[in-house]
């Protein structure tokens, strides 16, 4: 089973991570994104409404990613978090340093 889908919209990178979100699957999909980065990827929404649950490694590639393609200019946003891993991100008080928003449409939208 695949841990993220993707699509792309002209310039713009959505990614779907699934599932339970630990050790493993957060190295598979730091895997996956920086390879897309390196591929030329500066626009980046992460569609988290299929992740269940997430361990401090899926926080800690969350917030390597955002350095690095802000770093390059680019652009990292958040949306469709559940509530549950919502309050992990205002626990570990992320939410003022990523882009989250409530839609899909919202983090496509907002300039």
């Amino acid at each position: 089973m695949s841990t993220m889908d993707t699509k792309k919209i002209d310039d713009k990178l959505f990614v779907y991570p699934k599932g339970r979100v630990n050790m493993e699957v957060a190295s598979e999909i730091e895997k996956g994104l920086n390879q897309l980065i390196d591929e030329g990827c500066r626009f980046l929404i992460v569609n988290m409404k299929d992740v269940e649950y997430m361990s401090t490694p899926g926080f800690r590639v969350i917030i390597a990613i955002l350095r690095r393609i802000t770093s390059m200019g680019g652009t990292f946003r958040i949306c469709e978090i559940r509530p549950s891993v919502k309050r992990i991100f205002e626990i570990l008080e992320l939410q003022h340093l990523i882009d989250m928003y409530e839609t899909e449409a919202e983090a496509l939208s907002s300039s």
